[in-house]
């Protein structure tokens, strides 16, 4: 098991190697060689979810270092990451609803 987010968060690789070494992982799990990318590489399922929406590594790392937005990036309510309904944007997380106003 590798902790990506570790290796990041501490300088040991920067965001190209960080996708090389997922690159690597996702082989090995169609290859078979593993059954869990975010197991694999020390991922939570919502940093897993983060993932599959294309956020930096730099970016996930700092929040699991520092703690998650706490607030939509569009509305400003109040948003829990740990409730879902989220989505990935530039300036950090939104609710899916207000996608609906991009």
């Amino acid at each position: 098991m590798t902790d990506i987010l570790e290796l990041v968060a501490t300088s040991q690789i920067n965001e190209y190697e960080a996708g090389v070494i997922f690159n690597n992982v996702v082989d090995e799990f169609h290859s078979g060689k593993i059954k869990s990318i975010p197991e694999e590489l020390n991922l939570t399922n919502y940093e897993w979810t983060a993932v599959c929406q294309g956020i930096l590594w730099q970016q996930l790392a700092l929040w699991r270092t520092v703690g998650w937005p706490v607030s939509c990036s569009i509305c400003g309510r109040k948003i829990n990451y740990l409730d879902y309904g989220w989505l990935i944007d530039l300036n950090g997380l939104h609710h899916v609803d207000c996608s609906r106003r991009i």
